[in-house]
């Protein structure tokens, strides 16, 4: 069985936000479940690679701001009407069995490759109402988007055989807006890399609060939020601030109990040091893939429901994990459940390995592949 992974945008190399770690998730998922000969990859990126498997092919994306946004206006998004013909004509060629979209933002694709294919599209995010929301929050600038995505969001959902969403939000809007069928849900997962770290480092005579989230939207007016609002409450606590590009904040968000650290290349460090996780996030789509993560470490977190939408948290609701939507809430629910000495909580930490660790979810997601075919799929081991 041939399988296509179709992808709009660079996540093989060194993936940091949200979107590029799910598509890497389901990019080797496909791979454990098929084999790696049996999945080819094509997707579009500018980064030079030195090796890439035969059945892995690049192709170019745009290079500015123009070329952006001559896509984005013309419908295509990712690349010039050359290189689609170059796409369409290549996945044409290979006469796949499956092809898996990895986004709606690029279905319009669809309406010209695998019509003798399974089609599968995986929703990131209901893209027209993540345009929307960009537009409401961040200006007028995002109004060609909204249209575009829009466009091939009604294509992919109409070409596709089969939807997947990352949690039944994404799916509902998906049907009130496209009147599509019923879709299947495959919610954020992180392979296990937790390793415990007994050198922790810091500031040892307060509790240390982590904020974890890159230079983007709805990241930047939470976190202003939280400093002005939350921080000058808790006297007895120290936040530090990560993720890509937010040194660029450092002036704005700094305070006596505020530090900004920014891009690094190694999370772990700041987890693992950490009390607790902070996710003041009150809008977005999808799925918040650092919320998984902060599982992972076993942190208690504090979390507005929007970063707590698609997660089922029961058995750790209040013991652990802690919704908070208000000054008030996140500053009494910080100050009676962390413990400056405490760095690790057994139960999240059990709870994400139950529920949200990859391995978890492999079998339901090779079952519903397999009703996608209509055939029981082997392991990879023995798929010649």
């Amino acid at each position: 069985m041939k399988i296509l992974f179709i992808a709009g945008h660079e996540f093989l190399y060194n993936p940091q936000n949200g979107g590029q770690q799910c598509s890497l998730r389901n990019y080797n998922l496909l791979r454990s479940i098929f084999g790696d000969k049996n999945v080819y990859l094509c997707m579009f990126s500018n980064y030079k690679y030195e090796h890439l498997f035969e059945n892995e092919k690049i192709f170019p994306t745009q290079k500015n701001k123009i070329q952006l946004l001559l896509n984005t206006m013309s419908g295509r998004n990712v690349c010039s009407r050359k290189i689609k013909k170059e796409v369409i004509n290549y996945i044409n060629y290979l006469k796949v069995d499956i092809i898996f979209c990895d986004s709606s933002t690029i279905g319009s694709f669809l309406k010209n490759i695998g019509r003798d294919a399974v089609r599968i599209v995986f929703f990131h995010n209901i893209e027209k109402n993540y345009a929307k929301n960009k537009l409401l929050h961040e200006g007028v600038g995002y109004i060609i988007p909204y249209f575009s995505y829009s466009y091939n969001e009604k294509h992919a959902v109409k070409a596709a055989d089969f939807c997947i969403f990352l949690n039944e939000r994404d799916k509902k809007q998906a049907k009130q807006l496209y009147k599509n069928k019923e879709g299947y849900i495959l919610p954020i997962t992180f392979n296990d890399v937790y390793a415990e770290k007994k050198d922790i480092t810091g500031t040892k005579s307060k509790t240390i609060l982590l904020f974890v989230g890159s230079l983007f939207g709805p990241n930047i007016s939470g976190i202003e939020w939280f400093v002005e609002e939350v921080m000058p409450e808790l006297t007895e606590c120290m936040l530090y601030i990560v993720g890509k590009n937010m040194e660029s904040r450092k002036k704005e968000l700094e305070r006596v109990n505020v530090e900004v650290i920014g891009t690094v290349d190694n999370l772990s460090v700041y987890y693992n040091q950490a009390n607790a996780v902070i996710m003041p996030v009150f809008f977005g789509n999808g799925m918040k893939v650092k919320t998984a993560e902060a599982m992972m470490y076993g942190k208690n977190i504090f979390a507005t429901q929007e970063a707590l939408e698609g997660y089922d948290i029961e058995g750790v609701r209040g013991r652990g994990i802690f919704e908070c939507n208000t000054k008030e809430e996140f500053v009494s629910q910080i100050k009676a459940n962390v413990n400056k000495n405490s760095h690790m909580n057994q139960r999240v930490r059990q709870h994400f390995l139950n529920k949200y660790e990859t391995g978890a979810i492999e079998k339901d997601f090779r079952d519903f592949l397999g009703r996608c075919v209509g055939e029981n799929i082997k392991d990879a081991e023995t798929i010649e």
